[in-house]
């Protein structure tokens, strides 16, 4: 763009008189008040999402495996009251009463971010019947007890 075009954007954008609206986007970006939780949250993209979501004012109920990894997310949250429970999601019958106890310990949950995911990687002919049968029941299975629970 010419910087002639770029100066005369510029000179209406300075006189527009509607006013300033909040857009959509900004609402739904805050989340204070709102109880998420959020497996695979010791690491990775959970741990990732558990931040952004606490810096926009969330309480985060985070689970995973390793209970030290979750402390340190615990640790790097911003805000207060936030939740961590060492489990192992590979139990699906344990998950339902699991959601139902931490659902009654904070709030109604305002969504879930499944996060946690197993991976094995190996070449086919080393992988095992139980390889596949956990990345299944962690993957996708938790993921549907999750929300059968709530």
């Amino acid at each position: 763009m010419s910087p002639a075009r770029i100066t005369r954007a510029k000179a209406v954008a300075d006189t527009d008189s509607r006013p300033r609206t909040t857009h959509m986007a900004d609402d739904a970006l805050n989340l204070a008040g709102k109880c998420i939780l959020i497996t695979g949250a010791s690491s990775g993209i959970g741990r990732a999402t558990a931040q952004l979501m606490a810096h926009r004012g969330a309480r985060i109920v985070g689970l995973a495996r390793d209970a030290n990894r979750l402390e340190e997310t615990r640790a790097s949250l911003a805000g207060s009251n936030h939740l961590v429970r060492s489990v192992d999601l590979e139990d699906a019958a344990a998950i339902g009463p699991l959601v139902q106890d931490l659902v009654q310990e904070t709030a109604p949950l305002a969504a879930i971010v499944h996060a946690a995911g197993v991976q094995h990687a190996r070449p086919l002919r080393m992988s095992r019947p139980d390889d596949f049968l956990a990345h299944y029941r962690v993957n996708a299975l938790a993921g549907a007890m999750l929300l059968a629970a709530v």
